[in-house]
């Protein structure tokens, strides 16, 4: 099972399970002055500049799969991921459980420097520990 993107998106699994954070800016993504003078604006092309960070945790709350992050387990089910560099403003986080069958990851709060995942077993809504995969992205 592969935690990493597919290569079309631009987010992809490094090599030992290290996470990538792409610049997707405009000299991050390679546009020249020359295609900038073409039509597209400066100031509206770097106006899209976006940060993304991918990992895995375990569900004893340490770092599975990535890099750029720590991560805790605050309680049965309950984690908390700190970023290693804050993000300009606070990301779009998704969470995606692994390792048992029925779970569900419920975020939390989302800042910045971290967020919050509680983990539980979706029939009967009971908190249980679980890893899960996480991307949290922020343009900006």
């Amino acid at each position: 099972m592969s935690n990493g993107f597919v290569p079309e998106t631009g987010f992809t699994q490094g090599a030992a399970g290290a996470a990538n954070v792409y610049d997707t800016s405009p000299s991050g993504l390679g546009l020249s002055p020359a295609y900038l003078s073409q039509g597209a604006s400066a100031s509206a092309t770097a106006s899209l500049s976006s940060s993304v960070l991918t990992g895995a945790v375990n569900s004893g709350g340490t770092l599975s799969q990535g890099s750029g992050f720590t991560s805790v387990k605050t309680g049965t089910g309950n984690y908390t991921v700190t970023f290693t560099v804050a993000f300009a403003i606070s990301p779009t986080v998704i969470v995606t459980p692994f390792g048992l069958a029925n779970i569900v990851a419920i975020l939390g709060s989302i800042s910045t420097t971290a967020f919050t995942v509680t983990t539980t077993a979706g029939a009967t809504n009971t908190v249980t520990d679980s890893g899960f995969n996480f991307l949290a992205t922020a343009t900006q």
